[in-house]
């Protein structure tokens, strides 16, 4: 790459961005997923599009603060059921600099907004 196509944009709409930000495509609609900034205890935040460019509309949270300090995660489809990848801490005792994968179902509701996932 020796350049960019067009300038850099703000990225507007987004309720308490930190890092860690994904975008993915359901139907006509874009989601942009992304850690805020609560300290110790991120929480996943998502907002929607109908342009991967924005602007977006904050939606709020799908995923609660996990046992490691921060959270990011990605969101894909596999044979017709969509996922949250995503990490925790369980399996090293809560030491937040091993990380373990996880791997949740991901639901949306009708008007297409997402439901909260459930950590298992």
């Amino acid at each position: 790459m020796l350049g960019l196509a067009e300038p850099l944009r703000d990225m507007e709409g987004l309720d308490d961005f930190h890092e860690a930000a994904w975008v993915h495509k359901r139907g006509g609609m874009y989601y942009l997923t992304y850690a805020d900034n609560r300290q110790n205890a991120n929480q996943l935040r998502y907002a929607m599009s109908r342009s991967p460019l924005g602007p977006w509309q904050s939606k709020g949270v799908i995923l609660n603060p996990t046992s490691c300090s921060m959270s990011h995660g990605s969101i894909v489809e596999f044979k017709g059921q969509w996922y949250l990848l995503y990490h925790n801490s369980d399996l090293s005792g809560g030491r937040p600099e091993l990380r373990s994968i996880c791997i949740d179902p991901l639901y949306y509701n009708p008007d297409g907004t997402i439901r909260r996932v459930v950590q298992h």
